[in-house]
């Protein structure tokens, strides 16, 4: 969901500023533990996982209006989609 809110002052440029509200589904797969030497001992792998979390953003920019129905713009958008992560490590007392 994004909302944006224009400033149509008059002014050669308008500027705006958005908010995005959303909902994020994260998966982490096919993890693998390789050793770098031989002559270490391989530990079980991740098991597969999948976060759902809240998602945000905002952004800010200008844009300026060619003709009717044409704009152009540039602006800067943040948004965090939130953390992913694996799945406990078989055989572990923590995750």
């Amino acid at each position: 969901l994004k909302g944006k809110l224009l400033a149509d002052r008059g002014w050669p440029v308008i500027p705006w500023v958005s908010l995005m509200l959303g909902l994020g589904f994260n998966e982490a797969s096919n993890f693998s533990n390789t050793p770098t030497i031989f002559e270490a001992v391989t530990s079980p792998n991740f098991k597969e996982h999948t976060t759902t979390t809240f998602t945000y953003g905002f952004g800010v920019g200008v844009q300026r209006q060619l003709v009717k129905n044409w704009q152009v713009g540039i602006g800067y958008e943040w948004l965090d989609w939130g953390k992913s992560q694996l799945g406990s490590l078989t055989g572990s007392t923590t995750n």
